[in-house]
Order: structure tokens, then C-alpha cells, then sequence
């Protein structure tokens, strides 16, 4: 059963009442609008002579309601690269949720009767002006404020990414959320190095695809939230990535797993990394600390003299290596090799740790 009233308001205007809901049609017979919340339909013919047209011409889209999918990676690729449709679509999407398109449409119809009856013309013209006024007040208007901005910084920042961008595109989000854009956020806030925000925004991202798990699982590795990194490195499907890639994910999930004392996992882990022997410093140096840490101290030492000696140019992971190697001397008794290590240190940096005591106590 079907049900369809149709009440005449005012000359030019009325309401369509169904099962459907509710729907307003403003014009004449043969060229109208009606808008409902199906979207809005210009309608066109020719009077007597049964010749119609139905036009939609704007509503909600489901490509704008759709939760955030994988369609914001591009496939084939680790490397989050959005495709910038946000600034594109953005602002619309606001002003037809916010029923932008139905006050433009008052305008329209304004005009249309105007031609029938003016006084009803100036009003709804009025009544248009005045709720155009109160919509930049509201939430929405404030959103697409910000995205005006971010987009006008966007057209002049040749890098792409700026802090200014990331706080419109925030602003904008907070007044109205907004789906779209989600993926430029996360763009902007990765270039930044925005961590806290990109993980932010990419919880709002559905994580059973492989890139936004690599993503989760650096975002949280660069914000030394280590537990939560190893949870999402143990998520990654590595079949699909390159060697650069598997070193990368093996490397951190290895350093991850030592900060939260998974020691035989960690050095498991970081056992399958393949990289060339100079750029093996700081796994060395993490794969050593965890067999000292699990007192395999013989496993230890061999894994620091693998890769420390006098005749290097020290970095950091090295002045550690060699530190360590003088404490777990000092723990075995060794004395002479401990006094060994720890003057290799003391030459080189006569501040570093507690290098000067240590020697001082031993000797």
C-alpha cells in the first residue's frame, strides 16, 4: 500500500507527504525542484503533452558516507601516498550534509516565482540571506572556513605538507567530522612528523590492511610505544614485501621487542635481518644487550668484539658496546680486560657514563 499527499503551502511551494518521508517541492508545472532527503530533483517537461524529466542534482553520495577504506593507499606499496581528493570534495560534502544545496536552491526557486509573485520571491530570498548568514556561524560553516584556509595555504606551500595545513585540516575536522579528510591529516601529520596526530587519526582507519598496519606499527615504534608496535609488526604479512622492507620491519620489531624485555624474541627477530656489516651498529649493540641481559655473557661478548675494536672511529652504539663490554668483564672477574674496555671509552670521552669511577674502583 502506498501513500502520497501533496498540501500547496504558498504560490510556487509545497510539501509531498509519503511512506518514503518528507519532501518540498518549489516552481511551476513543468520546471520545478524538489528536495527531500533523498537528495534534490529538477524536474522538466512540457505541460499536456506527457514529454518528463527527472534530474538528481545533488543529495548525499555514498562514495562521501563510506567509512575510510583501503582506497586511501595506493596498492602495491608500503609507503602511505594518499591521492589528494579531499580539498576536492571536502567542502561539498559539508554543505550538502549541512542542506548547503537546499538553501541555494531557495535562491532558485526565489527567482522561478518570481516571475508569478514577487513579494513571495523577495521573502524566500530573504529568509535564503539570512539563513546563509547563520550557517557560517554554525559548525559546519566553521569547518569549511578552515578548509578554505588549508586549501589556499595547500596552493602555495611548495613542499605540501605545513604545520598551518595540519591544524586547518584538524580544526575542520574537530568542528565537523569528515571522512575525507582523514587520509590528508595522516598525510600531513607522516611528513611532519606529527606522530601523536597520525596515530590519531589513523585509528579512525580500518587496519586490516597491510600498509595501515605497517603504518600503526611505525607510528608507535617513533612514539617509543613499544608493546603496541611489536603488536602490530606481528600483524605484518611479509610475503607480499621487498627485502628493504622485511629488514626494516625485522630491525624495529627486534628493537621494539628488547625495550619491553622480550630478549630470545628479540634477538630471534633480529637474527633475520640482512644487512651490510657497517650498517650493523645498533643491532649489534641491541642483539649484545640481550644477551647480557639474559647473562649469556660468553654469546655477549662475541656479538660486541664482532663489531667494536680500537682501530674504528667510534659512534654512539660503539661507546655502548665497548661500556658493556668493560661491566660484563667487571661481573665476571676479569679485571684486565674490564680495565681494557673501559679505557677505551675513557680516551676517547672522559664523561661518558660512569666510565672514570668504574676504572677508579677496579684499579
Amino acid at each position: 500500500m502506498r501513500y502520497r499527499k501533496r498540501i500547496s503551502i504558498l504560490p510556487g511551494i509545497s510539501i509531498n507527504l509519503s511512506k518514503s518521508g518528507i519532501s518540498t517541492t518549489f516552481g511551476i508545472k513543468g520546471l520545478s525542484v524538489n528536495v527531500g532527503s533523498k537528495g534534490s530533483y529538477l524536474n522538466t517537461g512540457i505541460p499536456g503533452t506527457g514529454l518528463y524529466d527527472r534530474t538528481r542534482i545533488s543529495g548525499n553520495s555514498t562514495y562521501y558516507s563510506k567509512p575510510v577504506q583501503n582506497s586511501y593507499y595506493n596498492s602495491g606499496t608500503s609507503a602511505f601516498q594518499p591521492k589528494f581528493i579531499a580539498f576536492g570534495h571536502a567542502e561539498s560534502w559539508i554543505k550538502n550534509k549541512t542542506y548547503y544545496t537546499f538553501y541555494f536552491l531557495l535562491l532558485i526557486a526565489g527567482i522561478v516565482i518570481a516571475f508569478f509573485n514577487i513579494p513571495i520571491a523577495i521573502s524566500l530570498i530573504s529568509l535564503y540571506i539570512i539563513i546563509m548568514i547563520r550557517w557560517v556561524f554554525t559548525d559546519a560553516g566553521k569547518a569549511c572556513s578552515e578548509l578554505r584556509k588549508a586549501r589556499k595555504l595547500w596552493n602555495t606551500t611548495p613542499e605540501g605538507a605545513s604545520v598551518s595545513i595540519l591544524e586547518h585540516l584538524e580544526n575542520s575536522y574537530g568542528h565537523y567530522k569528515n571522512q575525507l579528510l582523514i587520509k590528508d591529516i595522516i598525510f600531513q601529520a607522516k611528513t611532519l612528523k606529527k606522530y601523536e596526530v597520525e596515530l590519531k587519526f589513523l585509528s579512525f582507519v580500518s587496519d586490516e590492511d597491510s600498509t595501515t598496519i605497517v603504518e600503526l606499527a611505525e607510528c608507535n615504534f617513533a612514539l617509543e610505544h613499544y608493546a603496541d608496535a611489536v603488536k602490530y609488526y606481528d600483524k605484518i604479512t611479509l610475503i607480499s614485501q621487498s627485502e628493504t622492507e622485511k629488514n626494516n620491519i625485522y630491525s624495529k620489531s627486534g628493537i621494539a621487542l628488547y625495550h619491553i624485555n622480550e630478549y630470545k624474541r628479540a634477538i630471534e627477530t633480529l637474527q633475520k635481518v640482512t644487512l651490510a656489516y657497517d650498517q650493523q651498529s645498533l643491532l649489534k649493540l641491541i642483539m649484545g644487550q640481550c644477551f647480557y641481559a639474559l647473562k649469556e655473557y660468553e654469546t655477549a661478548i662475541f656479538t660486541f668484539t664482532s663489531f667494536v675494536s680500537p682501530n674504528k672511529t667510534f659512534d654512539t652504539n660503539m661507546f655502548e658496546m665497548a661500556y658493556t663490554l668493560g661491566l660484563i668483564y667487571k661481573q665476571t672477574n676479569n679485571n684486565e680486560k674490564a680495565l681494557y674496555w673501559l679505557n677505551m671509552v675513557y680516551t676517547r670521552d672522559i664523561n661518558y657514563k660512569d666510565t672514570g669511577a668504574l676504572i677508579k674502583e677496579i684499579s
